[in-house]
């Protein structure tokens, strides 16, 4: 619900860049770098703005049903949702170039939730040797 009611924020590079931090080439712009990533992204002939749209609205909609994975984007909502911030974990073991654009912090877009306490997620593969295309929370360790 998040993404349908806020899509013109998530598809907005300068707000998106203030909100995920750095690390994304300058080159391009940060939607459409995180179209890239998704899984709609493969089978689509070009990177327009309409198609990181349509992008954005095929990963709202297939992840609206059970055993769907998520991607930048439902991280970046998450921290609208929870109101605090996301730290995004990816292990750096064979990440090749995903390791800067997954291994990030998402604020929310209310400066009020910035400064709470963040919830960390690792993103881990499910099968040995497979992609990374599940997450878990990272919780404190508390020893007594």
């Amino acid at each position: 619900m998040e993404l349908a009611t806020n899509a013109s924020r998530y598809l907005n590079n300068e707000w998106l860049s203030l909100r995920m931090g750095d690390g994304f080439m300058s080159s391009t712009s940060v939607s459409h770098l995180i179209a890239t990533y998704t899984r709609s992204f493969n089978q689509l002939p070009t990177t327009d703005d309409f198609i990181v749209w349509e992008v954005l609205n095929n990963e709202t909609l297939e992840t609206a049903a059970d055993g769907t994975w998520c991607g930048l984007w439902h991280f970046a909502a998450l921290a609208n949702i929870l109101h605090r911030p996301i730290v995004s974990v990816y292990p750096r073991r064979g990440a090749g170039p995903c390791y800067p654009q997954f291994n990030r912090r998402f604020v929310p877009f209310n400066e009020e939730f910035r400064g709470r306490q963040p919830v960390f997620i690792m993103w881990t593969p499910t099968t040995h040797g497979g992609c990374t295309n599940h997450f878990v929370p990272l919780l404190p360790l508390e020893c007594n």
